[in-house]
């Protein structure tokens, strides 16, 4: 038999607890193991509170937690957090709504190869919400972020508007681009990091 941290048991009994729909619990139990540093139950409990769940769900509670954990993202390699960050300021969940602090979040995203931050900077881009619109950044964004299914109408779209100077541009800074950091990944499953 083997023993389970106390930060995973708490996790497992959040899952079984929201698996439940009793996400009074879950949210309790999510919260106890995040306090112990568990990431798995970190992304739960910002899950269960920023969509509204838990009967304590508190969008501007969720932020804080986002804040801290794209803290420990930057230390660790990961990125979902900036990307996340970034959809609560597009979307104005539990902060006034801002697409300049959104586009600051999603370039952090799209910086260390978030193909979601990548898609969504280029939107921002395209739109001219938050920054400067630019054609030659929102093709190069979308362009890098090519997986999602929405994408590559975008960029198709995007490149019908520029010039073949643009088209230039963009493609050298897409065969230039490096992702800040290596990813480990879209989660950190398993791993434990305390917050600071």
């Amino acid at each position: 038999m083997t023993i389970q941290p106390p930060h995973a048991t708490l996790y497992e009994e959040g899952r079984e607890a929201e698996d439940g729909n009793d996400y009074g619990t879950a949210s309790a139990k999510f919260q106890a193991a995040a306090a112990l540093g568990d990431t798995r139950a970190q992304t739960r409990l910002v899950g269960v509170w920023a969509i509204g769940r838990a009967p304590e769900s508190d969008y501007s509670e969720a932020v804080d937690w986002y804040r801290e954990f794209s803290v420990i993202a930057d230390i660790n390699g990961g990125r979902q957090w900036e990307t996340n960050l970034g959809d609560v300021y597009f979307l104005g969940l539990g902060v006034p709504q801002d697409d300049s602090e959104a586009v600051h979040w999603y370039e952090k995203g799209a910086d260390k190869g978030d193909p979601k931050a990548q898609a969504s900077l280029a939107a921002m881009y395209a739109e001219g919400r938050g920054l400067e619109r630019d054609d030659v950044q929102a093709y190069r964004w979308f362009s890098l972020a090519g997986a999602l299914p929405f994408v590559a109408e975008e960029c198709a779209r995007t490149k019908a508007k520029m010039t073949p100077e643009q088209i230039a541009t963009a493609q050298h800074l897409i065969d230039t681009y490096v992702p800040l950091q290596a990813s480990q990944g879209d989660d950190d499953e398993g791993q434990v990091f305390m917050p600071v």
